[in-house]
């Protein structure tokens, strides 16, 4: 990493998880690095108490003589510390680009697809550490086990999401690619699924030891022609593989058997329940197991595995109410996540969902009846826009009236975060989950909703 050594560096839009781990390895390998957000961020706090200055809004000052701008996606280029970084000439490179270059000629372990990618990363490097196959990781999620965003070892090998929501994964040659799934998201910025599926393929294409392939997923199946030399299958009897007739899923956990081909099966359990982690499991074992960690080391990685925040994460029970967290906002993501809840609870779930975008949810909000069937009670709030700019018509009534087309009871529209927590704490009871779901800000909502509980539970004892 000499190349990086005495460069400056500064990024707009910091804050941003992605960004934030970038930024911390760019300072690790000799980089003077400095930052900037529109508002302050646990990440922010973190950056600033590792020697990271971040300035808080957005300011023409705020632009040092640096060598790059790394600027996130989120950043339009009307920003005004872009406009200053463009009038003095600097290189500006989104944080895809940026990632490329730090890993080029490293031995990159990338994880790919419209779902999972977090949870899987989070798995392997889990995998790997316990295993002695230490391995750089980089990550947009907080994984529990590292209480971190990344992971900084002694080693050539990195392990990241290749982020296909603005095609940078092809910024990337990756030693070893896994390929979860395809969906239609971010159809936006490709003009068409046949242009994004193309994209996937020329990742798979130059890939150049093994790219890891999910069997079950059809999706895939363009994607890898022409690479059946390096394609490592999961999901069926030709690689690693589940009997769905032996899970037993409960409320903090599931109990498998592991099957290899028809070689050997093993009981496994992971601290996580329902089938949404489970075929990003099988990704991470299947690297895991090609690069030497041995199944009994897998086996008791697996049962430490303490996930990652914001997906399916647990905020516990008061007054025999389960409160739950989720990152989902796409229908896909949705309807699995709530299958899994449905599979080991057995009484109500109550979720709140907060619409993500305006560009996905103009495409999405026409299957979303269908995805929250599982549900109960589903209360949609407005739209998060994540700096998107207004599209006109698009908001979260348009949301709520498309839902009503195909759902005709258990759904209410609350415009505004502030006023969930009062409805809910009238109308849910003993032995309802509620899960808080989306990419916005509702998930504040899990801890404002637990402590109001905790709150009520207190002046009950006190006045009953």
């Amino acid at each position: 990493m000499q190349s990086f050594l005495n460069k400056k560096f500064h990024f707009i839009g910091i804050g941003g998880c992605g960004m934030s781990a970038l930024a911390v390895f760019l300072k690790h390998y000799g980089a003077t690095v400095t930052g900037s957000d529109k508002c302050e961020s646990n990440f922010s706090r973190q950056l600033s108490a590792a020697g990271i200055p971040v300035f808080i809004g957005h300011k023409e000052s705020n632009v040092p003589n640096c060598d790059y701008i790394v600027k996130s996606s989120a950043i339009k280029n009307d920003n005004c510390e872009i406009v200053k970084a463009n009038s003095l000439g600097l290189k500006t490179l989104i944080r895809g680009e940026m990632l490329g270059k730090l890993l080029k000629n490293k031995n990159v372990i990338a994880v790919a697809g419209s779902h999972g990618k977090t949870s899987t990363v989070a798995m392997l490097s889990w995998f790997l550490h316990t295993g002695g196959f230490e391995s750089n990781t980089i990550v947009g999620g907080i994984m529990n086990n590292f209480q971190a965003n990344f992971s900084i070892k002694n080693s050539e090998w990195f392990l990241t999401e290749a982020d296909e929501s603005d095609n940078t994964m092809n910024c990337l040659k990756p030693e070893i690619l896994i390929l979860l799934n395809i969906d239609d998201d971010h159809i936006d910025h490709y003009g068409s699924y046949e242009n994004m599926t193309q994209e996937y393929a020329k990742l798979a294409y130059k890939t150049s030891k093994y790219v890891v392939v999910n069997s079950n997923d059809n999706s895939l199946k363009p994607v890898c022609r022409n690479i059946d030399g390096k394609i490592l299958r999961y999901g069926d009897e030709s690689g690693f593989y589940v009997d769905e007739n032996n899970i037993e899923y409960h409320q903090h956990g599931t109990f498998f058997k592991l099957n290899y081909k028809r070689e050997f099966a093993e009981n496994f359990y992971i601290p996580v329940p329902g089938m949404v982690f489970l075929n990003n499991f099988l990704a991470a074992v299947t690297v895991a197991f090609h690069l030497g960690v041995p199944i009994s080391k897998i086996k008791e990685a697996t049962a430490s595995f303490a996930g990652v925040k914001r997906r399916s994460e647990d905020w516990g029970i008061v007054n025999g109410i389960k409160i739950i967290e989720d990152y989902a906002h796409h229908p896909t993501e949705i309807s699995l996540m709530l299958d899994s809840i449905s599979r080991w609870h057995k009484g109500r779930i109550v979720c709140v969902f907060q619409p993500h975008r305006y560009t996905r949810s103009k495409h999405i909000a026409p299957f979303l009846a269908q995805s929250f069937s599982k549900a109960d009670l589903l209360i949609l709030t407005d739209i998060y826009c994540a700096d998107e700019p207004p599209i006109e018509g698009i908001t979260g009534e348009f949301v709520a009236d498309e839902i009503i087309k195909n759902r005709k009871s258990g759904f209410l529209f609350i415009k505004d975060l502030p006023d969930i927590i009062p409805y809910l704490i009238n109308n849910v009871d003993n032995d309802d989950i509620v899960i808080f779901m989306g990419a916005g800000n509702v998930g504040h909502l899990a801890s404002e909703f637990k402590e109001t509980l905790l709150k009520h539970q207190v002046s009950t004892e006190l006045t009953g």
